[in-house]
Order: C-alpha cells, then structure tokens, then sequence
C-alpha cells in the first residue's frame, strides 16, 4: 500500500489525458480523469468531496420498501429523546502508521479473504487529508482512501469504515446506487468495537463513540422523516425551508444541512444500519455464516429477498442493541 500524492495524481491524469486524445469515446478513462481532476482539487485545497445522489423515482421505490421499517425506528428515535447526546472523547494520539497497520492487522483477524481483496499494493493508495472517504478508479484499476485525523478513538474506527468500502465496490462495483450500499463498513465498526471491549482496549472511549454513532442513526431517522415533509419539488426553496422551521427546533445550519442531502444519503444510511446491526448479532454466533450472507447481499440485487432468504428481520435485535449500550453510558458501566 502506498501514500498518494499530488505528483501521482497529475502523472495519472496525463496519462488518461494522453488516453482521451486516442480515444476520445472512452467513457471510463473520462470517468476517472473527471475523479483524478476532483480529488487533486481536493488534496491541494484540502476541501472534502461531497457527493450527492438526486432523488429519482428509484430511489423513491426503494424508500417505499421500508417504509414501516423507518415508521418503527423512528418511534424508537423518540423513545429516547432524554438521553444526553454531548459526549466527549479523550485525546489518543495514535500516528497514521499505526491506524494503517491497525487497520491491516483488524482486516486479517476477522477474516482472511477481506484482508486479501482490501490490502493490495497495487490496487490501494492512502493518504490523512480532512475527510473520510473511499474513490474506485475502474480504468486504472485503483483505489484511493482519504481519512482525516482527530486524535481520539475515531480514527480507527473512521480507517476501519473506509477500507471496507473497497471489499464492498470489488464484489459489486455498483453498489453505490444501493440502499445497503454502507452496511459492510458499519458492520466492521462493530466489530472492532466488540473486540477492542474484549481485550478492555480503549474501551470507555469505544463503548461512548457505539452510543454516539447510534444516536447519528437515531437523528438521521428525525431527519429523513422531516425531509419527507419537503420532497415535493414544486414546493418553492423558501417554503421548504419554513416547513422544516415548523417542523422542528434545529438551528440554521442543521436546516441547510437538511435541505441540501439527498433524502436518499439518510435512508441509505439508516437502512445499512440496521442490517449491520443484524448481520453483527449473527457474527457473535457463527462468524463463517455471518460473512457469507454479506457476500450474498453483495452479489444479489434484491435486498429483500436475500434478507428474507437468511431469515433476517430488520430492527429484531435494534431495540436490545440500544438498551446495552443506554444502560452502560447512564450507569457508567464501562
């Protein structure tokens, strides 16, 4: 695995330039060039890649799907209105060679075959910029991982997330038109929390960032719902923003935040969650089957087949799930 830089950058983008100007109808050296361009923009600036997927009437058949999924949880998310959602972590100062030789060392223990489609040198490169996130470069075949860095028990965990997206794309390049398409790298979130808090490793830190990544899933459901109110376009922007105001007490930049998403970045999100929290109730039984039904939902494009086919029912284990982890952060039980 090798770091990625600005020199590297501008000699791909030559060479897929110098590719273009043979075959100017090549769609997926354009589509790489477009990234490349993008991500050096990015690197130089050190602004994060925001991508956005526009609601379309397939996304809205998808939503239609789980609608009493969302339904559920969201009166689970105002079940839990009284918990206290600031919580702070110590600083850990971990250097980024040890979050990428944690990361390695994590994707090898849980399961071989991860660890050799992940960790490839000529596929990966990795570099600590200020954003967290994962670009697949099909014409040349590569991958580029970009984390940030805050000093706490985050970091791995934010390392753990990304590097899993790239087993995700290998096993289905299209997975990013996907609801599922976040389940594998939540899912090895909490495994490592699992096996950080079995060898008592961090494990007040770990146990607080589990609650505090729940409670993003639980305001993302307060969220999706709200932007429910305003999916319809021809309602004007200054209407929408002033249904939202009625709708809830968030501040101004929540609002925003709120309206520029894609409805469709929560639910995804959500929805990936909750199979995550499953498939990791399955892992604490049988690892081996736990990994194969991620293949199969990798592979197969009917997710809800393929849950219904391994006898998995979202949100069967999701309420005991944020019972533990309540009753560990009120009682401080670490």
């Amino acid at each position: 695995m090798q770091k990625w830089n600005e020199p590297q950058m501008k000699k791909q983008i030559n060479y897929l330039t110098n590719i273009l100007l043979d075959n100017p109808n090549n769609a997926m050296a354009k589509h790489d060039l477009e990234i490349l361009k993008e991500l050096l923009r990015s690197f130089k600036f050190e602004k994060s890649i925001e991508y956005t997927v526009e609601d379309d009437k397939e996304d809205i058949k998808q939503i239609k799907e789980y609608k009493n999924i969302i339904s559920k949880l969201y009166e689970l998310a105002n079940k839990n209105e009284d918990i206290d959602e600031n919580i702070e972590f110590k600083k850990i100062n971990h250097t980024e060679e040890y979050i990428v030789n944690f990361t390695k060392n994590l994707l090898e223990f849980i399961s071989p075959k991860w660890y050799s489609e992940i960790i490839s040198n000529n596929t990966t490169s990795i570099n600590f910029t200020n954003s967290n996130y994962v670009c697949y470069l099909p014409y040349i075949d590569k991958f580029y991982v970009s984390l940030s860095k805050d000093n706490t028990i985050n970091d791995l965990f934010y390392s753990i997330h990304e590097f899993s997206h790239i087993y995700t794309y290998k096993l289905n390049p299209n997975i990013d038109k996907k609801i599922e398409k976040e389940f594998l790298s939540i899912l090895s979130e909490l495994i490592l929390a699992h096996e950080m808090k079995k060898r008592n490793f961090h494990k007040e830190e770990v146990i607080k960032y589990e609650f505090d990544n729940f409670i993003q899933l639980l305001n993302y459901v307060n969220i999706y719902v709200l932007r429910k109110h305003i999916s319809n376009y021809d309602i004007k922007e200054k209407e929408k923003i002033k249904i939202i105001e009625e709708l809830s007490d968030l501040n101004k930049k929540d609002i925003k935040q709120i309206y520029k998403d894609s409805i469709i970045y929560f639910y995804s999100y959500i929805i990936s969650y909750l199979i995550a929290i499953e498939l990791f109730y399955i892992y604490l039984e049988d690892e081996k089957k736990c990994f194969k039904i991620c293949d199969d939902i990798l592979k197969n494009n009917d997710l809800e087949n393929t849950l219904n086919t391994n006898n998995i029912n979202l949100l069967e284990n999701t309420d005991n799930y944020i019972k533990t982890l309540k009753k560990k952060i009120l009682t401080n039980t670490f």
